[in-house]
């Protein structure tokens, strides 16, 4: 289990660990975002699921994005400290999660989206302090100067106020259903690292979020019968040097194991309902994705610092579970780790926009002034990150943040970016976000690979007295008309008729069509007739022919496995 400096197990399961997702198209753009049930996620965990959800869905794996809760309470995924992940356990996860990317793909259904924010500042604090002038403290390095001093107790007289400021918004990002308004899933955001005091293996407070908001929006009754259940997410925001913990006070409740982390689902949901009841819902929104992957370094311990960690380590017993206890040994240990790390390594940085709302994606546990520079800057109406997405390269903090010290910048599995990573983190969101506002997709009939924003393709439902006039349209060669059609007739339920018009669109020339059609013949099993195979191969050919990039890929990948 994750979450500690020594290895840990757990003895039962008090939370399923979920892989919970919404997705969201305009029939041309398809944005997924899923949250998952872990401290951390890889980047070779992410970067598998989506292949493999790309594969079945033709998603581009650039609009997928993919995130950890923080849970301190879950199976490791990536070793940190003394918690190593469980090889067998960890080559199930990406499969499961492309399961919950492919499953909201199948559930997209005729819906209105829209955002809201409120706020909840009771349960959010700065966990870092700032160490009084003339006070200090030793840190695992042998080094008495660092200024910060993350969670020093309450009323700690070596320190004076908080090294940071918080973040107190609640965002939300909900879809409803077209027809009876109801509500299909909502993904919100608050910049709490995790809650804490629940058993392993416990999804902490997210999963009790996301049960409370099940609850208060009665998301269960008859209208959800043969629907897909209602889905409640979530995701950290820019949380790294934040907690429940207010260490200026010497106020301390006596607390059953879960009750805190469920006091404070009940509040953020609380505050979540109220941007629920704000929400401008909408079938028309423009949706687009942008990411960049930069090449950072990698913090590492010089020869003398290596040397120093051998006889820390040599010198140092471990428990009788293979634990080191003293945390200079700790840090050694992950000195001596870290060595073999290259000098460089990918940081993905990801942006995704959802009509005048941009999301953010950071594969790091982000401090919280990134967080609010990036609302403060975003070329959109609102804006929110996402921390712990698409990999994980531990802490980072400002450059400020580095000079004063503290647990988040010393040097480990869990900190180990140069100290200049979060400027350019930073300033490479930004430029995705101008990217973003400033780029206009090419229109469908120009390319049908790459179709303008048009309304949500919730909103692909052709009014009956409209069918004639697009029948007209489509005969007469549109073949993006075609594929209109075949998204009428997919979402009203009528699966031959959409059929008939996904062919013609494809015959037209309609790359999407043409992919579609290939991946349908794939999953459905009809491709295991030889002639199936190889039509399914005609139209990945013809899809790749036309330019579109993930056919290209993907044909690319076949050739190179047979």
């Amino acid at each position: 289990v994750n979450g500690s400096m020594s290895g840990r197990f757990a003895t039962e399961v008090v939370d399923p660990m979920h892989a919970r997702c919404l997705a969201v198209s305009d029939g041309s753009h398809e944005v997924m975002l899923c949250v998952i049930d872990a401290c951390m996620v890889p980047r070779e965990i992410c970067e598998e699921a989506k292949r493999i959800a790309s594969e079945a869905t033709g998603v581009p794996t650039g609009q997928m994005l993919i995130s950890a809760t923080h849970t301190h309470s879950a199976a490791t995924l990536a070793g940190v400290f003394q918690s190593d992940p469980d090889p067998a356990y960890v080559a199930e996860v990406p499969g499961r999660i492309a399961q919950a990317l492919i499953q909201a793909h199948k559930n997209l259904e005729p819906a209105e989206v829209g955002w809201g924010f409120s706020s909840d500042p009771t349960q959010v604090f700065n966990r870092r302090w700032r160490v009084k002038e003339q006070e200090a403290y030793e840190n695992p390095f042998d080094v008495m100067t660092d200024r910060a001093w993350m969670n020093p107790g309450s009323v700690n007289p070596k320190v004076s106020v908080p090294a940071g400021p918080i973040d107190a918004d609640v965002a939300v990002l909900a879809a409803r259903a077209t027809e009876g308004g109801r509500p299909i899933g909502v993904l919100a955001n608050y910049s709490l690292h995790y809650v804490g005091g629940v058993t392993p293996i416990s999804a902490d407070y997210f999963a009790m979020f996301a049960d409370e908001m099940k609850t208060r929006l009665k998301a269960g009754d008859a209208r959800y019968e043969g629907k897909p259940a209602f889905v409640g997410i979530m995701s950290n925001g820019t949380s790294g040097d934040i907690n429940n913990i207010n260490y200026g006070s010497s106020v301390r409740y006596k607390r059953e194991p879960g009750e805190q982390a469920r006091i404070v689902a009940q509040s953020v949901a609380t505050a979540a309902l109220e941007a629920f009841e704000t929400v401008k819902w909408s079938t028309e929104m423009t949706l687009d994705s942008a990411e960049t992957d930069l090449s950072l370094g990698v913090r590492k311990a010089t020869a003398e610092e290596l040397q120093r960690a051998d006889e820390i380590l040599a010198s140092t017993e471990k428990d009788a579970a293979g634990n080191y206890r003293d945390r200079k040994a700790i840090y050694a240990r992950e000195s001596k780790l870290l060595a073999d790390y290259p000098d460089e390594v990918p940081v993905k940085v990801q942006a995704h926009r959802i009509g005048d709302l941009s999301i953010g994606a950071i594969p790091c546990e982000v401090f919280v002034e990134i967080g609010l520079e990036l609302k403060r800057t975003t070329p959109f109406t609102r804006h929110f990150t996402i921390s712990l997405a698409n990999g994980y390269n531990g802490y980072l903090p400002t450059e400020a943040q580095h000079e004063l010290g503290g647990y988040e910048t010393w040097r480990a599995r869990s900190s180990y970016l140069e100290t200049t990573a979060a400027g350019k983190i930073t300033e490479a969101m930004k430029g995705l976000l101008r990217e973003l506002a400033g780029r206009v997709r090419k229109s469908s009939q120009e390319d049908g690979a790459n179709a303008a924003p048009r309304p949500m393709h919730y909103a692909a439902i052709i009014p009956m007295d409209e069918i004639p006039r697009k029948i007209r349209e489509s005969l007469a060669g549109s073949k993006q008309t075609s594929y209109h059609l075949y998204e009428h007739y997919s979402y009203t339920h009528q699966p031959e008729e959409a059929m008939r018009w996904l062919r013609l669109a494809a015959v037209q020339g309609n790359s999407i069509a043409q992919y579609s059609l290939c991946t349908m013949l794939t999953l459905s099993g009809e491709g295991s007739h030889p002639a199936e195979k190889l039509e399914a191969e005609y139209w990945l050919t013809r899809a790749a022919d036309a330019g579109m990039e993930h056919a290209v890929k993907k044909l690319a990948r076949e050739k190179r496995d047979r």
